[in-house]
This record gives structure tokens, sequence and C-alpha cells, in this order.
């Protein structure tokens, strides 16, 4: 299992990873580190992980899009459908240590972090967002599609607050605590509707 992660990561996941880091030191940057408010340090989190989640998950489905795919490692056969759904969990664990290592930066920054609040609201952007760009982009065969979807809808969700449950800075505008709940299941529910298309069409 070792050398499988390892040899996934270096082959197909790497540039995906570091764009997501990447990322987040871009943020860092811009919006600074120090001192920072509960209200700053949120926006921040919704802000960019929006942006990991479009980015991290909609890139898994472009990653070998052939109708037969076979890993051959250490005289070991993974099916295609082990391999993708272990790209979707490494990449799940990968945005949780990048929202770790964000709070921590803003904890020795002197920022005000409610963790355990911060930290579900990061995940649920990031799944949320990267499932429905996953759903679209698998539906179509076309991660374009599914990428220019979802930077649509997180323009729109700029634009407009009267998204509802679908609103994805919720937290940032203090929006009742259940629609965070709301969207992680959904974001569940279209990861496990993208990984049964996905088996289907290989």
């Amino acid at each position: 299992m070792l050398a499988f992660l390892k040899i996934e990561v270096k082959s197909n996941l790497l540039k995906i990873y570091l764009a997501c880091f990447l990322l987040v030191i871009f943020g860092f940057v811009v919006l600074g580190i120090s001192n920072l408010t509960h209200a700053k340090v949120i926006q921040f989190e919704e802000l960019i992980f929006n942006i990991v989640g479009l980015i991290a998950f909609n890139s898994l489905v472009n990653i070998d899009n052939n109708t037969v795919y076979i890993s051959v490692i250490d005289s070991k056969e993974y099916d295609y459908k082990f391999v993708f759904i272990n790209r979707i969990l490494f990449t799940i664990v990968y945005t949780l240590l990048l929202i770790l290592s964000s709070l921590l930066i803003f904890i020795f920054g002197h920022s005000e972090v409610n963790f355990m609040q911060d930290f579900f609201v990061s995940l649920t952007r990031s799944m949320f967002l990267g499932s429905i760009c996953m759903f679209v982009s698998q539906v179509t065969q076309s991660a374009i599609n599914g990428f220019m979807v979802g930077m649509s809808y997180f323009l729109v969700c700029l634009g407009f607050r009267n998204l509802g449950i679908l609103y994805l800075f919720s937290e940032t505008f203090n929006y009742p605590s259940y629609i965070k709940v709301i969207q992680f299941i959904i974001a569940i529910c279209l990861l496990s509707f993208v990984i049964i298309l996905k088996n289907r069409n290989n």
C-alpha cells in the first residue's frame, strides 16, 4: 500500500497537491496570518478551501480517464475502482493536513481560531464544491465542464448571498450552523455517486 501511495503521489497527484499548497501560501501572503479576528480567519478558510476543493477533487476525474485501467505495483494488480477511491481518500487526507497546518499557523500568529468549528467548516467547503465539480465532470465526461461550473458557482456566491443551504460562505456571514452539516452530507452523497458512475463507465 505504501508503494502504491508513493507512485500515485509522484505520478499523478503531486502537481495537484503542489498547486493547492501554493494557493494556501498565496492566501497567507495576501491576507496575512498575525492577530486576525475570527471573522478574518474564517473568511480565509472559506475562500481558500473552496478553491482548493475545486482544484484538487475535480482534477481527479481527468487522471487516466480511459476505459480500462489496471495499476501493477510490486506484482500486485489494483483495478481502477480501487485506484480512484484511494485517490479521493488521499486527497481528503491531504486537504485535512492543509487545513490543520493553516489553523496552526493562525494560532502561532496569535489570530483568533475556533479550532474544531473552523476545521469542519474548511473541510466541508472543500468537499462540497469539489464534489459538485467532480459530479459535473463525470456526468459530462469533461473536467473542464466541472471546473467551469465550479468557478461560476463560486463567483455567483461572491455576489449573491440568498442561496440558502447552497451558499459557499455561510460561516462568514453567520448563517445557521446546520447548513454546513447539510453541505457535508451532500458532498459525501455526490462523491459516492461519482464513484458509482466512474465504476460503471470503466
